[in-house]
């Protein structure tokens, strides 16, 4: 929950395929929230993916990595141009 976006949960919960138990809270097969990974291309990747779906994304990141991210969402932009 580092990451602020602890009211998110109180609508959607994080997909999780794996087994769970009692005591895991905000995990479901049919969640829709994609969270938790620390590799930026991933990350960016889903987003890509679920934006060509014609749905709605948000990324949250820290700031020391948002320049990776701005490279990445401006090579998607020019290929939606293209």
């Amino acid at each position: 929950m580092s990451n602020r976006l602890l009211a998110f949960f109180d609508d959607e919960n994080r997909s999780w395929m794996g087994s769970t138990i009692k005591e895991d809270g905000h995990l479901s097969p049919d969640g829709r929230i994609m969270d938790s990974m620390l590799f930026e291309n991933m990350c960016e990747g889903w987003l890509e993916g679920y934006l060509l779906t014609g749905r709605y994304g948000f990324f949250s990141i820290y700031e020391s990595f948002i320049r990776i991210v701005v490279s990445m969402a401006s090579q998607q932009a020019k290929w939606l141009k293209i």
